[in-house]
């Protein structure tokens, strides 16, 4: 056991908290005795955490005997209880343990998150997400060491199976409870431990150390297309930059936007199918457009630009302009003077439209009669053509007077009733963008 106490070592600095989920099951019990030599060797402060399932019978059982013990030791004690529930499956009995548990490291200022997930369990891992399909990240099954929210969270008994725990545990008479549940083929996990894990080992005994290292080569390459992906900026405040990946191969691509979902994942629950995905690489090379996906999220091309986000309709708005109006993102206001003749001001002179002036979103059918040209154009394709984003094209203002002319699309485009310096006028509207700190 010399290599796991250096990994403990090498890892968990001394005088450090740290608290470890513990199930009161071999694995863990296992751990908590290896952490408690460490503790005093290095000065730790131990924690345990633990989550009653209320699954099986004997899980209030189960917690009282672990609490027991612990705190006899010495050690401090959390625990939780999942409510039952028709609609609790197992991925998300497993978000809310592994809430708890960041919640246990936040109120004690710990560090680090200690699991007991050992060599048997990372062939499961691996082995059921090939077989359900997943990306190489995936297929790497459970990491070693990982960063997430300024906590380290270690599973130091990966390079470990279930025999050589057992066996520990029988040689320093460590106690433990036995989930029966395992025995049960009913679970797709189970499966794995009870039927395909067994003939693994007759192969090789030592097979999850053949797995260990698959999982930390599989690391590797993801690390190193993460970090290519990062410092070519492809992926920027998530958002994919379409015209810096030209160059790129398909799989550089396809990395791109996995690793986006993967970001909104840490948030959100969002599932992309194999189906979806290749949908979201088509548009890529196609035309601006929009995907449906779940749990309300939309992945949208948008010119340069691909994102996945929350798909929201911006409601009609509508306001009387008298001297100054504020909205979210922006405000218009009147002023005395100006220097300013761009798209962000305009002139206008009173006797040539029809007060008051009204500021409102787009609507189906808008025209208008724009400045040195004949006739009248579409919103919809100015906004084309100065590639206004889609999803900003609903929320920009429109200024009109109350007889619904279209003055102008402040910082796009002006219509005829603007005047230019060299002309008459006596009203100069000027437009601001906020900016996001504000």
């Amino acid at each position: 056991m010399g290599e796991l106490y250096q990994f403990i070592e090498d890892n968990i600095a001394i005088k450090s908290t740290l608290v470890l989920a513990c199930s009161g099951g071999p694995d863990s019990m296992f751990l908590f005795h290896v952490l408690m030599k460490c503790a005093k060797k290095r000065d730790l402060q131990l924690i345990v955490a633990h989550v009653n399932h209320k699954i099986r019978e004997e899980s209030d059982e189960e917690e009282v005997f672990l609490k027991e013990y612990v705190e006899k030791l010495g050690v401090e004690f959390m625990s939780t209880s999942l409510t039952k529930s028709a609609k609790m499956n197992e991925e998300m009995a497993r978000k809310k343990r592994y809430a708890f548990l960041m919640d246990c490291v936040k109120k004690k200022n710990a560090k680090y998150l200690l699991t007991a997930h050992h060599g048997d369990d990372l062939i499961e891992t691996v082995l059921m997400r090939i077989t359900r399909g997943s990306n190489l990240s995936g297929y790497a099954g459970i990491k070693k060491v990982q960063q997430k929210d300024n906590v380290t969270i270690l599973r130091p008994l990966l390079d470990y199976s279930k025999e050589q725990i057992l066996d520990y545990n029988k040689k320093e008479n460590i106690p433990f409870v036995v989930d029966k549940s395992n025995m049960s083929n009913q679970y797709t996990r189970n499966r794995y431990r009870n039927v395909v894990l067994p003939f693994l080992k007759k192969e090789d005994q030592n097979i999850h150390k053949k797995y260990m290292q698959f999982s930390e080569e599989a690391n590797s390459y993801c690390t190193f297309v993460k970090t290519y992906i990062l410092e070519h900026q492809f992926l920027v405040d998530n958002q994919i930059v379409i015209n810096r990946m030209e160059n790129e191969s398909t799989f550089i691509k396809r990395k791109t936007v996995e690793l986006l979902i993967h970001n909104i994942q840490q948030v959100d629950l969002l599932d992309i199918n194999n189906d979806q995905l290749k949908e979201i690489m088509k548009l890529f090379e196609g035309r601006n457009r929009k995907i449906d996906l779940n749990n309300g999220y939309v992945c949208i091309k948008d010119y340069n630009i691909l994102t996945i986000r929350k798909d929201h309709v911006v409601s009609d708005y509508e306001f009387v302009f008298n001297d100054f109006v504020k909205h979210d993102d922006w405000s218009i206001f009147k002023l005395d003077s100006t220097n300013d003749f761009s798209n962000n001001s305009i002139c206008l002179l009173s006797d040539e439209i029809k007060l008051p002036f009204i500021v409102r979103n787009r609507r189906m059918g808008d025209v208008i009669e724009v400045k040195n040209l004949n006739g009248t154009k579409k919103i919809k394709d100015i906004f084309i053509d100065e590639k206004i984003l889609m999803q900003k094209r609903s929320e920009l203002p429109i200024v009109t007077d109350s007889e619904n002319h279209i003055l102008w699309i402040p910082g796009v485009k002006k219509s005829k009733f603007a005047k230019d310096k060299t002309q008459k006028y006596d009203i100069i509207l000027k437009y601001e963008v906020r900016k996001k700190d504000e």
